[in-house]
């Protein structure tokens, strides 16, 4: 994955009254481009990954992580791999 990534972005928000409005805007953002990959749900904890392609390859990964007790929290990867790379990130989170 080296040098395939541009950027990395990582929002949290720990305070119960901004996740609603986080989980808005964020599910608005996801519809527009993105297709969904995959769904962990581990008690009270989901996370949904979502991924904005150009033919085989994945220019856009959005993790949503939404936890009753640890808050709401965003990781968007912007680079230029594949699914086959996303599944090598992914598989320790499960």
């Amino acid at each position: 994955m080296a040098g395939k990534i541009e950027s990395l972005y990582i929002l949290t928000a720990k305070r119960k009254k901004l996740v609603p409005q986080m989980r808005k805007e964020f599910s608005q953002l996801v519809r527009k481009n993105h297709e969904e990959l995959m769904r962990i749900s581990e008690g009270k904890s989901r996370t949904n990954f979502y991924a904005d392609m150009k033919g085989d390859q994945v220019k856009d990964l959005l993790m949503i992580s939404d936890s009753d007790e640890n808050g709401f929290t965003i990781m968007q990867l912007l680079g230029d791999f594949t699914l086959q790379e996303v599944q090598e990130i992914t598989k320790d989170i499960k």
